[in-house]
């Protein structure tokens, strides 16, 4: 496995556990991280597409979609850019920006792999 196939395995299992934990037990993970408790429905269908990301990202990094890790980079870091102004204009709880770094080191960890892996001759250096 590549060291850019790892960084979205890793990723992929990160997605697995919060699309879990949103669908089952959404009240017991949202004070973990200073958010409301909440009734809507809204928060387990979040759950359900965090799993099926997760799917999708467990399945790219065990066929090596490399197309597929270089614009997980730019997802991943539009995630931050979008809670941060959402953030900025008083939309979502701060907090949430803790979601959008872990995003973005995830992101920063492909971008590196990548290269890391084109060093050594399994990828093409270009970013997308």
């Amino acid at each position: 496995m590549s060291k850019a196939a790892l960084s979205i395995a890793v990723f992929a299992a990160y997605l697995l556990v919060n699309g879990t934990g949103f669908i089952v037990a959404p009240n017991q993970l949202l004070p973990a991280f200073g958010l409301p408790l909440s009734h809507e429905p809204w928060i387990r269908c979040l759950g359900i597409v965090l799993t099926m990301n997760a799917f999708y990202h467990a399945v790219a990094a065990r066929k090596e979609l490399v197309p597929f890790f270089r614009a997980t980079i730019a997802g991943r870091t539009f995630v931050l850019v979008c809670l941060a102004t959402l953030a900025a204009l008083g939309s979502v709880p701060l907090q949430l920006l803790f979601f959008g770094l872990v995003d973005l080191a995830f992101a920063i960890w492909t971008f590196v792999a990548l290269r890391l892996d084109a060093t050594a001759g399994r990828t093409s250096p270009r970013f997308l």
